[in-house]
Protein backbone atom coordinates (compact mmCIF):
# COMPACT_ATOMS: atom_id res chain seq x y z
CA UNK A 1 0.00 0.00 0.00
CA UNK A 2 1.43 3.35 -1.01
CA UNK A 3 1.31 6.33 1.28
CA UNK A 4 2.76 9.77 0.48
CA UNK A 5 1.29 12.47 2.70
CA UNK A 6 3.47 15.14 1.16
CA UNK A 7 2.19 14.41 -2.35
CA UNK A 8 -1.42 14.32 -1.25
CA UNK A 9 -0.99 17.53 0.66
CA UNK A 10 0.70 19.29 -2.24
CA UNK A 11 -2.23 18.43 -4.48
CA UNK A 12 -4.65 20.37 -2.31
CA UNK A 13 -5.02 23.98 -3.58
CA UNK A 14 -4.32 26.84 -1.22
CA UNK A 15 -7.33 29.03 -0.64
CA UNK A 16 -5.08 31.65 0.88
CA UNK A 17 -3.11 31.86 -2.39
CA UNK A 18 -6.33 32.08 -4.40
CA UNK A 19 -7.65 34.94 -2.28
CA UNK A 20 -4.33 36.73 -2.59
CA UNK A 21 -4.85 37.11 -6.31
CA UNK A 22 -7.79 39.41 -5.61
CA UNK A 23 -5.53 41.95 -3.90
CA UNK A 24 -2.68 42.41 -6.35
CA UNK A 25 -1.25 45.95 -6.21
CA UNK A 26 -1.02 46.37 -9.96
CA UNK A 27 -4.08 46.03 -12.15
CA UNK A 28 -3.70 43.30 -14.72
CA UNK A 29 -4.12 44.67 -18.22
CA UNK A 30 -6.13 42.90 -20.91
CA UNK A 31 -3.38 43.25 -23.47
CA UNK A 32 0.27 42.50 -23.02
CA UNK A 33 2.52 45.38 -21.98
CA UNK A 34 4.67 44.95 -25.05
CA UNK A 35 1.66 45.54 -27.26
CA UNK A 36 0.99 48.75 -25.33
CA UNK A 37 4.54 49.91 -26.00
CA UNK A 38 4.25 48.96 -29.67
CA UNK A 39 0.93 50.81 -30.01
CA UNK A 40 2.30 53.91 -28.28
CA UNK A 41 5.36 53.89 -30.54
CA UNK A 42 3.19 53.56 -33.65
CA UNK A 43 0.95 56.46 -32.60
CA UNK A 44 4.00 58.57 -31.76
CA UNK A 45 5.54 57.97 -35.18
CA UNK A 46 2.25 58.78 -36.92
CA UNK A 47 1.93 62.00 -34.92
CA UNK A 48 5.51 62.96 -35.79
CA UNK A 49 4.87 62.34 -39.48
CA UNK A 50 1.81 64.66 -39.42
CA UNK A 51 2.88 67.42 -37.01
CA UNK A 52 6.31 68.06 -38.47
CA UNK A 53 5.13 69.11 -41.99
CA UNK A 54 2.15 71.02 -40.52
CA UNK A 55 4.46 73.21 -38.44
CA UNK A 56 6.82 73.71 -41.37
CA UNK A 57 4.25 74.44 -44.08
CA UNK A 58 1.39 76.16 -42.24
CA UNK A 59 3.14 77.80 -39.31
CA UNK A 60 6.33 78.66 -41.27
CA UNK A 61 8.69 77.06 -38.76
CA UNK A 62 12.26 76.09 -39.50
CA UNK A 63 12.40 72.34 -40.25
CA UNK A 64 14.82 71.73 -37.37
CA UNK A 65 12.64 73.63 -34.89
CA UNK A 66 9.52 71.88 -36.15
CA UNK A 67 11.25 68.51 -35.80
CA UNK A 68 12.22 69.21 -32.16
CA UNK A 69 8.70 70.37 -31.26
CA UNK A 70 7.10 67.37 -32.97
CA UNK A 71 9.52 64.94 -31.36
CA UNK A 72 8.71 66.39 -27.92
CA UNK A 73 5.00 65.58 -28.34
CA UNK A 74 5.74 62.12 -29.78
CA UNK A 75 8.28 61.25 -27.10
CA UNK A 76 5.83 62.31 -24.37
CA UNK A 77 3.33 59.68 -25.51
CA UNK A 78 5.93 56.90 -25.38
CA UNK A 79 7.34 58.02 -22.04
CA UNK A 80 3.88 58.24 -20.46
CA UNK A 81 3.42 54.49 -20.88
CA UNK A 82 5.89 53.85 -18.05
CA UNK A 83 6.61 57.24 -16.47
CA UNK A 84 3.49 59.44 -16.39
CA UNK A 85 5.12 62.40 -14.68
CA UNK A 86 7.92 62.49 -17.28
CA UNK A 87 5.40 62.24 -20.11
CA UNK A 88 3.33 65.11 -18.72
CA UNK A 89 6.44 67.27 -18.21
CA UNK A 90 7.80 66.66 -21.72
CA UNK A 91 4.40 67.25 -23.30
CA UNK A 92 3.87 70.49 -21.35
CA UNK A 93 7.34 71.77 -22.30
CA UNK A 94 6.75 70.90 -25.95
CA UNK A 95 3.30 72.55 -25.96
CA UNK A 96 4.66 75.74 -24.35
CA UNK A 97 7.49 75.90 -26.88
CA UNK A 98 5.01 75.34 -29.73
CA UNK A 99 2.83 78.22 -28.46
CA UNK A 100 5.82 80.55 -28.39
CA UNK A 101 7.07 79.45 -31.80
CA UNK A 102 3.69 79.77 -33.54
CA UNK A 103 2.68 83.05 -31.85
CA UNK A 104 3.37 85.04 -35.02
CA UNK A 105 0.82 83.01 -36.99
CA UNK A 106 -1.91 83.35 -34.34
CA UNK A 107 -4.14 85.81 -36.25
CA UNK A 108 -4.34 83.48 -39.25
CA UNK A 109 -4.25 79.93 -37.83
CA UNK A 110 -5.50 78.15 -34.67
CA UNK A 111 -3.60 79.32 -31.59
CA UNK A 112 -2.48 78.72 -28.84
CA UNK A 113 -3.07 75.07 -29.74
CA UNK A 114 -2.39 73.95 -33.31
CA UNK A 115 -4.62 71.13 -34.46
CA UNK A 116 -1.73 68.69 -34.17
CA UNK A 117 -1.07 69.98 -30.65
CA UNK A 118 -4.68 69.30 -29.68
CA UNK A 119 -4.41 65.80 -31.10
CA UNK A 120 -1.13 65.17 -29.25
CA UNK A 121 -2.57 66.35 -25.92
CA UNK A 122 -5.74 64.26 -26.40
CA UNK A 123 -3.62 61.17 -27.09
CA UNK A 124 -1.59 61.82 -23.96
CA UNK A 125 -4.69 62.19 -21.77
CA UNK A 126 -6.25 59.01 -23.21
CA UNK A 127 -3.05 57.05 -22.59
CA UNK A 128 -2.85 58.31 -19.01
CA UNK A 129 -6.49 57.38 -18.40
CA UNK A 130 -6.03 53.85 -19.72
CA UNK A 131 -2.69 53.10 -18.08
CA UNK A 132 -2.48 55.01 -14.80
CA UNK A 133 -4.44 56.21 -11.79
CA UNK A 134 -6.93 59.06 -12.02
CA UNK A 135 -4.65 61.68 -10.45
CA UNK A 136 -2.20 61.36 -13.34
CA UNK A 137 -5.10 61.94 -15.72
CA UNK A 138 -6.09 65.01 -13.76
CA UNK A 139 -2.49 66.20 -13.86
CA UNK A 140 -2.25 65.84 -17.63
CA UNK A 141 -5.58 67.58 -18.22
CA UNK A 142 -4.69 70.30 -15.69
CA UNK A 143 -1.36 70.99 -17.40
CA UNK A 144 -3.12 71.66 -20.71
CA UNK A 145 -5.71 73.84 -19.01
CA UNK A 146 -3.06 75.90 -17.22
CA UNK A 147 -1.12 76.45 -20.45
CA UNK A 148 -4.31 77.60 -22.18
CA UNK A 149 -5.14 80.06 -19.38
CA UNK A 150 -1.54 81.30 -19.33
CA UNK A 151 -1.65 82.05 -23.05
CA UNK A 152 -4.82 84.12 -22.61
CA UNK A 153 -3.31 86.02 -19.67
CA UNK A 154 -0.09 86.88 -21.50
CA UNK A 155 -1.89 87.93 -24.71
CA UNK A 156 -5.24 89.39 -23.60
CA UNK A 157 -5.72 91.09 -26.97
CA UNK A 158 -6.07 87.69 -28.60
CA UNK A 159 -8.36 86.13 -26.05
CA UNK A 160 -11.39 86.20 -28.30
CA UNK A 161 -9.49 84.68 -31.19
CA UNK A 162 -8.14 81.80 -29.14
CA UNK A 163 -11.21 81.24 -26.97
CA UNK A 164 -12.75 78.65 -29.26
CA UNK A 165 -9.38 76.91 -29.60
CA UNK A 166 -8.93 76.73 -25.83
CA UNK A 167 -12.52 75.62 -25.20
CA UNK A 168 -12.10 72.81 -27.73
CA UNK A 169 -8.93 71.57 -26.03
CA UNK A 170 -10.24 71.76 -22.46
CA UNK A 171 -13.65 70.25 -23.19
CA UNK A 172 -12.46 67.48 -25.52
CA UNK A 173 -9.64 66.38 -23.21
CA UNK A 174 -12.00 66.48 -20.20
CA UNK A 175 -14.48 64.23 -22.00
CA UNK A 176 -11.74 61.83 -23.12
CA UNK A 177 -10.30 61.74 -19.60
CA UNK A 178 -13.67 60.83 -18.12
CA UNK A 179 -14.26 58.14 -20.72
CA UNK A 180 -10.78 56.72 -20.19
CA UNK A 181 -11.15 56.62 -16.41
CA UNK A 182 -14.56 54.98 -16.68
CA UNK A 183 -13.22 52.41 -19.13
CA UNK A 184 -10.33 51.60 -16.80
CA UNK A 185 -12.68 51.24 -13.84
CA UNK A 186 -14.94 48.98 -15.90
CA UNK A 187 -11.94 46.88 -16.97
CA UNK A 188 -10.76 46.67 -13.38
CA UNK A 189 -14.21 45.55 -12.26
CA UNK A 190 -14.39 42.97 -15.05
CA UNK A 191 -11.01 41.53 -14.04
CA UNK A 192 -12.03 41.31 -10.40
CA UNK A 193 -15.31 39.66 -11.33
CA UNK A 194 -13.39 37.12 -13.40
CA UNK A 195 -11.01 36.49 -10.51
CA UNK A 196 -13.94 36.04 -8.14
CA UNK A 197 -15.58 33.58 -10.53
CA UNK A 198 -12.34 31.62 -10.87
CA UNK A 199 -11.95 31.56 -7.10
CA UNK A 200 -15.54 30.39 -6.65
CA UNK A 201 -15.08 27.66 -9.27
CA UNK A 202 -11.82 26.45 -7.71
CA UNK A 203 -13.32 26.47 -4.23
CA UNK A 204 -16.29 24.47 -5.50
CA UNK A 205 -13.94 21.99 -7.19
CA UNK A 206 -11.93 21.81 -3.99
CA UNK A 207 -15.07 20.93 -2.02
CA UNK A 208 -15.99 18.26 -4.56
CA UNK A 209 -12.48 16.80 -4.35
CA UNK A 210 -12.64 16.74 -0.56
CA UNK A 211 -16.04 15.01 -0.66
CA UNK A 212 -14.67 12.43 -3.09
CA UNK A 213 -11.65 11.86 -0.85
CA UNK A 214 -13.94 11.36 2.12
CA UNK A 215 -15.98 8.85 0.15
CA UNK A 216 -12.83 6.95 -0.83
CA UNK A 217 -11.68 7.03 2.80
CA UNK A 218 -14.98 5.54 3.94
CA UNK A 219 -14.74 2.76 1.35
CA UNK A 220 -11.15 1.98 2.30
CA UNK A 221 -12.06 1.88 5.97
CA UNK A 222 -15.12 -0.30 5.46
CA UNK A 223 -13.50 -2.78 3.08
CA UNK A 224 -9.71 -2.91 3.30
CA UNK A 225 -9.18 -1.86 6.92
CA UNK A 226 -11.85 -4.29 8.14
CA UNK A 227 -10.37 -7.18 6.17
CA UNK A 228 -6.83 -6.43 7.36
CA UNK A 229 -8.07 -6.23 10.95
CA UNK A 230 -9.66 -9.66 10.62
CA UNK A 231 -6.43 -11.08 9.17
CA UNK A 232 -4.42 -9.57 12.01
CA UNK A 233 -6.74 -10.95 14.68
CA UNK A 234 -6.84 -14.41 13.13
CA UNK A 235 -3.06 -14.58 12.80
CA UNK A 236 -2.45 -13.23 16.31
CA UNK A 237 -4.86 -15.63 17.99
CA UNK A 238 -3.99 -18.76 16.00
CA UNK A 239 -1.82 -20.18 18.79
CA UNK A 240 -4.76 -19.92 21.23
CA UNK A 241 -7.42 -21.16 18.85
CA UNK A 242 -5.27 -23.96 17.46
CA UNK A 243 -3.19 -25.28 20.36
CA UNK A 244 -0.34 -27.58 19.56
CA UNK A 245 0.86 -26.01 16.33
CA UNK A 246 4.61 -26.26 15.81
CA UNK A 247 7.05 -23.35 15.94
CA UNK A 248 7.46 -22.97 12.16
CA UNK A 249 3.71 -22.60 11.65
CA UNK A 250 3.50 -20.16 14.54
CA UNK A 251 6.30 -18.12 12.94
CA UNK A 252 4.25 -17.96 9.75
CA UNK A 253 1.27 -16.62 11.68
CA UNK A 254 3.51 -14.08 13.45
CA UNK A 255 4.84 -12.83 10.11
CA UNK A 256 1.30 -12.52 8.78
CA UNK A 257 0.26 -10.58 11.87
CA UNK A 258 3.27 -8.26 11.56
CA UNK A 259 2.52 -7.55 7.90
CA UNK A 260 -1.12 -6.90 8.74
CA UNK A 261 -0.12 -4.47 11.52
CA UNK A 262 2.15 -2.58 9.14
CA UNK A 263 -0.58 -2.42 6.50
CA UNK A 264 -3.08 -1.18 9.10
CA UNK A 265 -0.64 1.50 10.26
CA UNK A 266 -0.16 2.78 6.71
CA UNK A 267 -3.90 2.52 6.10
CA UNK A 268 -4.65 4.70 9.14
CA UNK A 269 -2.14 7.29 7.98
CA UNK A 270 -3.63 7.23 4.48
CA UNK A 271 -7.15 7.65 5.82
CA UNK A 272 -5.98 10.63 7.87
CA UNK A 273 -4.49 12.24 4.77
CA UNK A 274 -7.63 11.64 2.74
CA UNK A 275 -9.91 13.07 5.40
CA UNK A 276 -7.67 16.01 6.30
CA UNK A 277 -7.19 19.28 4.42
CA UNK A 278 -3.95 20.16 6.17
CA UNK A 279 -0.53 20.16 4.59
CA UNK A 280 1.32 18.55 7.52
CA UNK A 281 2.59 14.97 7.10
CA UNK A 282 0.83 12.46 9.32
CA UNK A 283 3.35 9.60 9.42
CA UNK A 284 7.06 8.99 8.73
CA UNK A 285 7.65 7.88 5.16
CA UNK A 286 9.71 4.75 4.44
CA UNK A 287 13.32 5.27 3.38
CA UNK A 288 16.05 3.30 1.67
CA UNK A 289 17.14 1.91 5.04
CA UNK A 290 13.74 0.19 5.32
CA UNK A 291 14.28 -1.85 2.15
CA UNK A 292 16.11 -4.59 4.07
CA UNK A 293 13.15 -5.04 6.42
CA UNK A 294 10.84 -5.13 3.38
CA UNK A 295 12.98 -7.86 1.82
CA UNK A 296 13.02 -9.84 5.07
CA UNK A 297 9.24 -9.65 5.30
CA UNK A 298 8.88 -10.96 1.74
CA UNK A 299 11.48 -13.65 2.41
CA UNK A 300 9.47 -14.81 5.43
CA UNK A 301 6.64 -15.78 3.05
CA UNK A 302 8.90 -18.52 1.64
CA UNK A 303 10.27 -16.67 -1.36
CA UNK A 304 13.93 -17.10 -2.32
CA UNK A 305 15.36 -13.59 -2.37
CA UNK A 306 18.95 -12.41 -2.70
CA UNK A 307 19.70 -8.78 -2.03
CA UNK A 308 22.47 -6.22 -2.36
CA UNK A 309 21.34 -3.00 -0.71
CA UNK A 310 23.30 0.26 -0.58
CA UNK A 311 21.72 2.95 1.58
CA UNK A 312 22.31 6.64 2.27
CA UNK A 313 20.06 8.36 -0.30
CA UNK A 314 18.04 11.50 0.53
CA UNK A 315 14.58 11.00 2.01
CA UNK A 316 12.61 11.65 -1.18
CA UNK A 317 14.84 9.37 -3.27
CA UNK A 318 14.81 6.71 -0.55
CA UNK A 319 11.02 6.68 -0.31
CA UNK A 320 10.69 6.27 -4.08
CA UNK A 321 13.27 3.48 -4.09
CA UNK A 322 11.35 1.75 -1.28
CA UNK A 323 8.12 1.89 -3.29
CA UNK A 324 9.88 0.54 -6.39
CA UNK A 325 11.24 -2.45 -4.48
CA UNK A 326 7.84 -2.95 -2.84
CA UNK A 327 6.12 -3.02 -6.23
CA UNK A 328 8.77 -5.31 -7.73
CA UNK A 329 8.48 -7.82 -4.89
CA UNK A 330 4.68 -7.74 -4.96
CA UNK A 331 4.63 -8.40 -8.70
CA UNK A 332 7.13 -11.24 -8.38
CA UNK A 333 5.22 -12.90 -5.54
CA UNK A 334 1.87 -12.60 -7.35
CA UNK A 335 2.80 -13.27 -10.96
CA UNK A 336 5.75 -15.65 -10.56
CA UNK A 337 5.04 -17.98 -7.60
CA UNK A 338 8.14 -19.88 -6.50
CA UNK A 339 10.49 -17.73 -8.60
CA UNK A 340 13.90 -16.64 -7.40
CA UNK A 341 14.07 -12.88 -6.80
CA UNK A 342 17.05 -10.55 -6.76
CA UNK A 343 16.93 -7.03 -5.29
CA UNK A 344 19.72 -4.52 -5.86
CA UNK A 345 20.15 -0.85 -4.98
CA UNK A 346 23.48 0.60 -6.09
CA UNK A 347 24.94 4.08 -6.46
CA UNK A 348 26.52 5.01 -9.78
CA UNK A 349 28.29 7.98 -11.33
CA UNK A 350 30.14 8.78 -8.08
CA UNK A 351 26.94 8.70 -6.06
CA UNK A 352 24.95 11.02 -8.34
CA UNK A 353 22.48 8.30 -9.42
CA UNK A 354 20.76 5.44 -7.61
CA UNK A 355 19.87 2.31 -9.55
CA UNK A 356 17.04 0.18 -8.14
CA UNK A 357 16.53 -3.24 -9.72
CA UNK A 358 14.19 -6.13 -8.94
CA UNK A 359 14.60 -9.23 -11.13
CA UNK A 360 12.68 -12.49 -10.86
CA UNK A 361 13.06 -15.81 -12.65
CA UNK A 362 10.13 -17.62 -14.35
CA UNK A 363 7.51 -19.20 -12.05
CA UNK A 364 8.15 -22.73 -10.94
CA UNK A 365 6.17 -25.75 -12.04
CA UNK A 366 2.45 -25.37 -12.64
CA UNK A 367 1.98 -22.31 -10.42
CA UNK A 368 -0.82 -20.07 -11.63
CA UNK A 369 0.07 -16.35 -11.64
CA UNK A 370 -2.42 -13.99 -10.04
CA UNK A 371 -4.03 -11.45 -12.37
CA UNK A 372 -2.92 -7.81 -12.21
CA UNK A 373 -4.17 -4.43 -13.40
CA UNK A 374 -0.86 -2.72 -14.22
CA UNK A 375 -1.67 0.22 -11.96
CA UNK A 376 1.35 -0.47 -9.76
CA UNK A 377 3.83 -0.07 -12.61
CA UNK A 378 2.02 3.06 -13.75
CA UNK A 379 2.45 4.47 -10.26
CA UNK A 380 6.16 3.61 -10.31
CA UNK A 381 6.59 5.46 -13.59
CA UNK A 382 4.84 8.52 -12.18
CA UNK A 383 7.05 8.54 -9.09
CA UNK A 384 10.26 8.14 -11.07
CA UNK A 385 9.28 10.74 -13.67
CA UNK A 386 8.50 13.25 -10.94
CA UNK A 387 12.14 12.96 -9.79
CA UNK A 388 13.55 13.17 -13.30
CA UNK A 389 14.58 9.52 -13.48
CA UNK A 390 13.97 6.66 -15.88
CA UNK A 391 12.27 3.29 -15.42
CA UNK A 392 12.23 0.04 -17.42
CA UNK A 393 9.85 -2.87 -16.91
CA UNK A 394 10.71 -5.63 -19.41
CA UNK A 395 10.77 -9.44 -19.61
CA UNK A 396 14.14 -11.16 -19.34
CA UNK A 397 15.64 -13.54 -21.87
CA UNK A 398 14.97 -16.50 -19.56
CA UNK A 399 11.27 -15.77 -19.17
CA UNK A 400 11.43 -13.75 -15.99
CA UNK A 401 10.83 -10.07 -15.44
CA UNK A 402 13.02 -7.09 -14.62
CA UNK A 403 11.98 -3.78 -13.02
CA UNK A 404 14.83 -1.26 -13.18
CA UNK A 405 14.82 2.43 -12.28
CA UNK A 406 17.55 5.08 -12.24
CA UNK A 407 16.98 7.97 -9.84
CA UNK A 408 19.13 11.14 -9.90
CA UNK A 409 20.55 11.83 -6.44
CA UNK A 410 22.40 15.09 -7.11
CA UNK A 411 25.93 16.22 -6.40
CA UNK A 412 26.03 14.94 -2.80
CA UNK A 413 27.59 11.48 -2.39
CA UNK A 414 25.62 8.88 -0.40
CA UNK A 415 26.01 8.94 3.34
CA UNK A 416 28.01 6.24 5.01
CA UNK A 417 26.04 3.31 6.34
Amino acid sequence: MSLEPSSASAAAPSARGLRGRLHTPRLRTVRSVRWVWAGAAFVALALLAVEWPVLVVLYRQHPAVAMVLSMAHSAAIVLAVRWPVVGIAVSSAGSLATMLATFAMAPLLPWPWPVTGIVAHCLLVVLLALRHQWYWVAGGWGAGTVLTALAFVVTPERTLGGLANGVVLVSVTAGLAMLGVLERLWRQGAIRVQQAEELSAEEAQRRRDLEERNRIARELHDVVAHSMSVIHVQASTAQYRKPGIDASVQQEFDDIARSARQALSEMRALLTVLRSDDAAPTAPAPTLQDVRELVETARASGATITDSIQTGAPATIGMTAYRIVQEGLSNALRHAPGAEIEVRTTFQDEGRALTVEVVNSPPRGDAVPAPGSGLGLAGVRERVSALGGTVEATPTATGGFRLRAVLPVGDSPPAAE
